[in-house]
């Protein structure tokens, strides 16, 4: 026998490695298993923190939302806080539990935090000594960072209005302020309020309300049109002080009462821009002092009580609860409802000047249109009248600031004037700060 057929075995022995592959691989498979469950947990840890950011950061934003409303107490904001974040941590489909969720309101700053520590067990924790949870904490702060807006629209409805297409471009602006202002973004942080104002304010209900009277009271004989005039009180007559005995509204029921009802705060666009549809232009004169009266009490939380619970008016004393008024008008104000003259228009004016300075004075913003309006040609009128309760005077004094008046001499530039007007009152969304 050859020598090479007796080394012929030991030679294939020696060669034959599969021996230490499966030492090879038996000394690496537990770290693999590692390795490979240590994966899977780290994307199932990353993927629990993306989450419960997500819920977190809604939950906060949830609760900016919630401040807006003065009427709820903190425990009721961190309680809707609590319940955003549960509706959308989907903690039981991710195994998580949360021992702490601690939330924060800050009336001071408008703001809420929200601080969440919770655990995910692992998959493989037991089997290779890790530790059997994973800790996920988060942590969020969100700011009701920009202004509520209550926003009165005063659209003068004298007859002069259907001039020259005055009434259609103001409605076409007034449209194009309501759909920049008023979007899915901004929810019910912006609320218009319509008041057309001629020789009369017709309040509806609330004018009955402002007079001291049952909703449905209809003494006067002038059905839902319920016109009112001049505050009686000389001490509450330029306040936005709430209607009450012996400083309600006067009634004003001519058979001549033909301005359309005004609409109170709402954010339902579509509603508004209903209103606007139907409005038209055939009162005989322009009281401007009520148009600015009304307008306020629209806004202002002093007039909760006659308002619907929709309607109701942002706290005057909330940091961020913007407050403004947009007037619209083409002539000078020429109609009064005291002692001697439905066209009184020194009083009209007066009183507009000193509703004006209470109003500012409120930090409330007051934008000025006076569309082709220029000084009256009557043989009374001189220059001192003018300087005094002149055009000129009266709308500069209610704009205050040179920026807010605008003087168009064409209705066909109305719609670019809401439109550069609703830029400048636009609220920016909430956003997360932390």
């Amino acid at each position: 026998m050859s020598d090479s057929v007796l080394r012929a075995p030991l030679f294939a022995c020696h060669n034959d490695t599969r021996a230490n592959v499966a030492a090879i691989f038996a000394i690496l498979i537990f770290p693999l298993l590692v390795a490979v469950a240590g994966t899977i947990d780290t994307a199932r840890h990353i993927a629990a923190n993306r989450q419960i950011q997500l819920a977190v950061d809604a939950a906060t934003l949830a609760g900016a939302r919630a401040l807006e409303d003065d009427e709820l107490s903190d425990k009721q904001v961190k309680a809707i806080i609590e319940a955003s974040f549960n509706a959308n941590s989907t903690l039981t489909e991710m195994d998580l539990s949360c021992a702490k969720i601690e939330a924060d309101v800050e009336r001071d700053n408008d703001g809420v935090d929200l601080q969440v520590e919770c655990q995910m067990p692992r998959i493989f924790g037991n089997m290779f000594g890790l530790p059997p949870k994973m800790k996920v904490s988060r942590y969020s702060y969100s700011e009701h960072a920009s202004p509520t807006l209550d926003l009165a629209l005063m659209i003068d409805v004298s007859g002069s209005m259907n001039n020259e297409g005055r009434l259609a471009a103001a409605k076409a602006g007034a449209k194009a302020l309501i759909s920049t202002l008023i979007t899915e973004e901004t929810g019910s942080r912006v609320k218009i309020a319509l008041i057309p104002y001629g020789e009369a304010i017709n309040a509806g209900v609330w004018g009955n309300r402002a007079q001291g009277y049952a909703d449905d009271n209809d003494d006067d004989g002038d059905g839902d049109r319920v016109c009112v005039s001049n505050r009686t009180s000389e001490t509450t007559r330029y306040t936005d002080d709430l209607p009450t005995d012996g400083h309600y509204m006067s009634d004003y029921s001519p058979a001549f009462c033909r301005e359309p009802m005004i609409v109170p705060l709402t954010d339902d666009a579509e509603a508004l821009n209903k209103s606007i549809d139907a409005i038209v232009a055939n009162s005989a004169g322009t009281a401007g002092h009520l148009g600015i009266a009304w307008s306020w009490y629209a806004i202002t939380s002093k007039w909760s009580a006659i308002w619907p619970e929709e309607s109701k008016p942002r706290n005057n004393t909330h940091a961020r609860a913007l407050k403004a008024i947009v007037v619209l008008t083409d002539g000078i104000f020429n109609r009064h409802h005291e002692a001697g003259g439905r066209y009184a228009y020194t009083f009209s004016s007066r009183d507009m000047m000193a509703f004006c300075d209470e109003i500012l004075d409120d930090d409330v913003l007051i934008y000025v249109i006076g569309l082709s309006v220029e000084d009256p040609t009557f043989g009374w009128v001189d220059q001192d009248w003018i300087d005094a309760y002149g055009p000129d005077k009266v709308l500069s004094t209610c704009a205050a600031d040179p920026a807010r008046l605008f003087r168009p001499d064409s209705s066909d530039e109305l719609v670019p004037l809401y439109e550069t007007i609703a830029k400048k009152l636009e609220v920016e969304p909430l956003r997360l700060l932390k």
